[in-house]
């Protein structure tokens, strides 16, 4: 797990290349820039996401296999990396948390906004937390991946998507065990 300091808003060349075991990376919405194999050679990276008007160089996931799997050519990694959230405000919330003053206040009144409902009517959090993103990821599995743990998040989540619990990855893993292995570090397993 690699989390970029928000006033590095440009990634150098080769920042991270050829860290073989890293799972997640947490660049914020201030990135603007990535060079050439920043990312290179990261064969087990699969929790990332690019903002949206970010320039990224050629060769920034060269060689990154489980996101080469996904998405096949360079080119559709850095497309759906940008628009990995788009529709998916609470894949987004949880994502750019440990950027923002997220509470689980503000996560828990994160209704469906698009509804037109009076304040007083909406009670559920957004369906798209429901959804998966391009990485078969929903916002449990995101929260799992997070430098930021916090219980209150956790809570807020399973209370709102409980059948999220058992939604599997596009590789294939059930939340489920990344859940109770990021809840064991912080000692919370009784939450389970």
């Amino acid at each position: 797990m690699f989390r970029n300091p928000p006033l590095l808003t440009t990634i150098p060349m080769g920042m991270l290349h050829y860290c073989e075991c890293m799972f997640s990376l947490e660049l914020s919405d201030s990135t603007r820039g990535i060079k050439r194999q920043a990312f290179s050679d990261c064969y087990s990276l699969r929790n990332v996401a690019i903002s949206s008007n970010s320039e990224i160089e050629e060769g920034v996931f060269q060689h990154c296999s489980d996101l080469e799997h996904l998405f096949g050519s360079e080119a559709d990694i850095h497309r759906e990396l940008k628009c990995r959230f788009n529709n998916r405000p609470i894949h987004k919330l949880i994502y750019y948390q440990s950027y923002h003053s997220l509470t689980s206040d503000v996560l828990n009144d994160a209704p469906n906004k698009r509804s037109g409902q009076r304040r007083t009517l909406r009670s559920k959090l957004d369906p798209t937390g429901k959804e998966s993103d391009c990485l078969g990821m929903t916002p449990l599995h995101i929260l799992a991946c997070s430098a930021n743990q916090d219980l209150a998040f956790y809570q807020v989540l399973i209370k709102n998507y409980p059948e999220n619990l058992i939604v599997k990855d596009r590789w294939g893993h059930c939340q489920y065990s990344t859940l109770y292995g990021a809840m064991r570090q912080m000692k919370l397993c009784n939450f389970l």
